[in-house]
């Protein structure tokens, strides 16, 4: 694939939080081309429970009293959803809607608590989904579905979450 001035594309690995960049001219004192980059991209992202924030919203609580917490999570494209521990999910008071049987990077099988819904924000941005509880985990995973919905993406030369650039002030859904 030839590559342009000022151009570089994003493939995703399907290992949770690896990305390959390859790089076009222009960047090469950043990164040569083909090289691959394995690295974590974390994202500062507000969680709430989404049940208070409707009833903040018909005026049941006052807003002031919604359940809300502010994490560093890893953005993983190779995660379906959200994905958080069982100290985040008793804190928001989220409750457990079913058991879920998943799917670990290490490819062993878990069951896990699938609680909710939550409530994500990320700068303009905003989602709404459940969570799996995975016990014990060290940190916040951030999934392809939530990612979806917010229309966000993982920016190849800063490595960072960003809005898309082409929609900065409203999300985007594709719906067939």
């Amino acid at each position: 694939m030839p590559f342009g001035k000022n151009e570089a594309w994003l493939s995703v690995d399907f290992l949770p939080g690896t990305v390959t960049i390859i790089v076009g001219e222009g960047y090469e004192s950043l990164h040569t081309k083909g090289e691959k980059i394995m690295g974590h991209v974390y994202a500062d992202i507000t969680l709430l429970n989404a049940f208070e924030v409707t009833a903040a919203k018909r005026g049941f609580i006052p807003e002031g009293d919604v359940k809300k917490l502010t994490v560093n999570a890893m953005v993983d494209s190779g995660a379906m959803t959200l994905t958080i521990n069982e100290n985040i999910a008793r804190q928001l008071d989220l409750e457990v809607q079913k058991q879920q049987e998943v799917v670990l990077a290490d490819g062993s099988l878990r069951r896990c608590d699938y609680v909710g819904p939550v409530a994500i924000h990320f700068e303009n941005r905003y989602a709404c989904c459940n969570a799996l509880v995975l016990p014990g985990a060290d940190e916040v995973l951030l999934g392809v579905i939530p990612l979806e919905e917010m229309d966000v993406i993982i920016d190849p030369v800063t490595q960072k979450l960003a809005v898309h650039p082409d929609r900065p002030h409203m999300s985007q859904m594709k719906v067939k």
